[in-house]
């Protein structure tokens, strides 16, 4: 769990006076149960919808042709793979924000990843050629790093997100293995290239 500072409490303890009520501190939901949540908000909206707002006996001979040979199983996989595939796959990969890796470290808690004993002291600045026009959000660039990167735990930091393109911080001691992993990554259609920032 994050650690709370003494400073913070008491910051915590005069908000509370001043709005004289008192903070539950509560659990950040995970990437999947979140997904799982998205899901289910979903398929109730499908159980609800009117169908007969598509006249399916109209079109009944394309869609026997194109879908007839497919199984009610591999139907219903097909549908949910479409619809959700990459959003699962961007929440599978989610950073846990109910912990910090300098705390996991610390207890000796965690897998260890390729190259934990390299010294992760020191931040570079590098850039990736994505931005506002892509809708690109931290929590999706964190999310992105890690999913390509999966055998490093690669320390973020600041994060500066510009219209075409995106200047952040990270563990400089993985800029080759950074830079590497990105040369042949894609995202929604877009070549992805990382590099360093001067």
């Amino acid at each position: 769990m994050a650690i709370i500072t003494p400073g913070e409490q008491r910051k915590i303890k005069m908000l509370e006076k001043q709005v004289k009520t008192s903070f539950t501190k509560e659990m950040i939901p995970q990437g999947k149960e979140v997904f799982k949540r998205r899901l289910s908000t979903y398929l109730d909206n499908v159980a609800e919808f009117d169908e007969q707002q598509f006249p399916v006996a109209e079109f009944e001979d394309v869609i026997n042709e194109k879908l007839g040979h497919l199984s009610k199983e591999e139907l219903l996989n097909k549908f949910m793979s479409k619809e959700f595939g990459r959003i699962y796959q961007e929440y599978k990969n989610s950073t846990d924000l109910n912990s910090t890796g300098n705390s996991a470290q610390r207890k000796g808690r965690g897998p260890k990843k390729a190259g934990a004993g390299r010294k992760s002291n020191r931040l570079s600045r590098f850039s990736i050629n994505l931005g506002e026009k892509n809708n690109l959000r931290p929590d999706l660039l964190i999310n992105i790093i890690n999913r390509h990167t999966p055998e490093y735990k690669i320390r973020i930091g600041k994060i500066d997100i510009q219209n075409k393109h995106t200047v952040f911080e990270a563990d400089g001691n993985y800029e080759k293995e950074l830079i590497k992993a990105f040369r042949k990554a894609r995202y929604k259609g877009n070549n992805l290239s990382v590099q360093t920032f001067r």
